[in-house]
């Protein structure tokens, strides 16, 4: 993806960041730059989701990813985002399970569904984007935040409650509220490095069709 322009690294503090990066090509990017002063310290992933917007220098149309999303193969901008700045990504139902991730994404969803006035929805299931790098609009999410100010610093936590919002708050907004395109992106793939060892390194050493991986961990990795 040489198309990149810049690579924000967001931080809490120097110890977090590797020896082997190279400064010169990525913007290190603090928790007290971006997240209130109240809400620090925060050992809480969907807390900092909520507050990227804050990072100066970001393009409006950026692509945001977590540490366990990779690139696999040759991707363009169109895989991203329409010529008329929409952000394209791939939502489907999933079933619910009473676990925490599942309550923010729910919880991302309801309040999406209300802003946009969508009346029904199951309970038993939620829209979810595939766990890849995503597509998002600055404007969009500006506007989100500031529409529901209270609502997202009131659902911000030092560390992850079932409560808070998902990072994917901004995707459905930016699906639901502004038009953005529902449909496949990129073939992807999740591996678990524990339980598919061979077929992630086949994955990362072949050339194939998988454009995209989630490469997870789990307790049994060391």
């Amino acid at each position: 993806m040489p198309w990149i322009n810049i690579i924000h690294f967001i931080v809490q503090s120097e110890t977090q960041i590797p020896k082997w990066l190279d400064r010169n090509k990525v913007n290190i990017v603090y928790h007290d730059e971006i997240i209130p002063k109240e809400q620090l310290p925060t050992f809480n992933s969907s807390t900092i989701e909520m507050y990227i917007n804050n990072i100066v220098g970001l393009s409006n149309k950026f692509i945001y990813g977590n540490d366990d999303t990779f690139p696999n193969n040759k991707l363009s901008p169109s895989n991203f985002f329409t010529k008329d700045n929409k952000i394209i990504t791939n939502i489907f139902k999933r079933k619910f399970y009473d676990m925490n991730w599942y309550h923010m994404l729910r919880n991302s969803m309801a309040l999406i569904y209300k802003l946009c006035n969508i009346k029904s929805y199951s309970r038993s299931y939620i829209d979810s984007p595939n766990h890849a790098d995503v597509p998002m609009i600055r404007d969009n999410n500006i506007e989100l935040y500031n529409n529901q100010l209270d609502v997202i610093y009131k659902a911000s936590s030092m560390f992850r409650q079932n409560n808070n919002f998902s990072q994917f708050i901004w995707v459905l907004y930016s699906i639901y509220k502004k038009g953005g395109i529902n449909k496949k992106m990129f073939n992807m793939k999740t591996l678990t490095i524990n339980e598919n060892k061979k077929e992630l390194i086949k994955e990362l050493t072949i050339p194939n069709s998988v454009e995209y991986l989630c490469i997870n961990d789990n307790e049994h990795n060391t």
